[in-house]
């Protein structure tokens, strides 16, 4: 943690600001000096339009329902696919319900008392008391120890989450690695607030992206609270992920993100938002473009709540990614959704205020004390 002093031209105060990397410094000093700021320039075609709800009737398979080859034709032809009912609503209530509870269980590990912050998904007004923890996007919840709460253990080990990913690959279930995921909660807010689209692929080795044929995806234990909230997809993309490998460009480093630049936005398109029932899958290819959103309006209350998981062949993973997904179980480390080059994901934030350090009450985790003890499908089978 770095301190600057920013002093003032004409009474020399200086200020204090805690700052964790430049752009978090720009924006203060900005809000400081109240630097006059230059009109707003049109949009580009195809640069600020809100995405809409999906038009149609979703690509759709039913649970325990579908062949190998007719899942692969719903991801060939739109890039992604719903499967209905993986879930009952009995389970989804529960579910949902054990997370609610562990969120509510949050304290602040610096404190004294160690105290529950006050927070209840269940009383909207209670998120907003100040103390509510940063969220990446529209709501994946960015909190250390999430990806270890024993609620998301169970749904990566459950075998109808693992159904979509068996058959995709044409494995066993118990032959699937398992991400180490967070859940998002959409939060109650007066305005719209998005996800950047983005892909979870590497544009810089496209070839490479393609062959690796990643997939990805989540579990709805709640479903939107308005049509225009949700997963944003943006189609007819998937097949060509050099296009965005072009003189427009932004910053493509060598991993496994691409934040689509302003200046490509045009063929991009418009946005079509995936509202999907509860006790469903969404299961996306991770070279589509996609982000999120909390929709436009006042929302009142929580809306979409999902599980973040997604499954590859371990046979097709290289020891270090194992490894590094194994000790992220032990660790609750939270990993992003490729697990071919599984990497540590942010958590916390700087906050203006009380410093805090979020944390879920001990009874909401699953600890393991040594990789022996990881049940059989958090490990490689040929260690069981």
């Amino acid at each position: 943690m770095t301190t600057v002093e920013v002093s003032s031209n004409t009474n020399e105060k200086k200020r204090s600001l805690e700052h964790d990397d430049g752009q978090q410094l720009q924006n203060v000093a900005a809000a400081l000096f109240a630097v006059p700021q230059p009109a707003a320039k049109k949009a580009k075609a195809g640069v600020g339009k809100f995405p809409i709800p999906y038009e149609g009737k979703l690509p759709t398979l039913q649970a325990g329902a579908y062949t190998t080859a007719e899942l692969r034709e719903k991801f060939e032809k739109f890039g992604f696919v719903v499967i209905e009912n993986v879930l009952t609503a009995a389970e989804c209530d529960k579910r949902r319900d054990e997370l609610f509870d562990a969120y509510t269980s949050l304290y602040n590990a610096l404190s004294a008392d160690k105290a529950p912050l006050g927070l209840d998904p269940r009383q909207p007004s209670t998120l907003d008391n100040g103390t509510a923890p940063p969220y990446k996007g529209s709501g994946m919840v960015a909190v250390d120890g999430c990806a270890g709460l024993r609620t998301l253990n169970e749904l990566r080990l459950d075998p109808r989450v693992g159904e979509v990913f068996a058959k995709y690959y044409n494995v066993g279930v118990d032959e699937l690695a398992k991400s180490s995921d967070r859940f998002g909660m959409m939060m109650p807010n007066k305005a719209r607030t998005e996800l950047e689209p983005h892909i979870d692929a590497n544009i810089l080795h496209a070839e490479r992206t393609h062959a690796e044929d990643v997939i990805q995806g989540f579990v709805v234990l709640q479903a939107s609270s308005q049509p225009d909230q949700g997963l944003v997809i943006y189609p007819n993309h998937a097949d060509d992920i050099n296009k965005w490998n072009d003189e427009n460009r932004g910053e493509a480093r060598d991993i496994d993100y691409y934040s689509i630049a302003d200046a490509q936005r045009e063929k991009l398109g418009r946005g079509r938002v995936i509202n999907a029932p509860r006790g469903s899958q969404v299961i996306w290819r991770s070279v589509v473009p996609h982000g999120n959103t909390s929709g436009a309006g006042v929302k009142t209350t929580v809306g979409r709540v999902v599980a973040y998981i997604s499954m590859y062949p371990y046979q097709r993973m290289s020891d270090d990614a194992k490894a590094t997904l194994e000790q992220a179980f032990l660790n609750h480390t939270t990993l992003g959704h490729n697990l071919l080059r599984p990497t540590p994901q942010r958590v916390g934030a700087n906050r203006w205020g009380p410093k805090l350090q979020w944390r879920f009450a001990e009874e909401h985790l699953q600890r393991y004390a040594t990789s022996a003890d990881l049940p059989p499908g958090l490990r490689p089978p040929q260690a069981n």
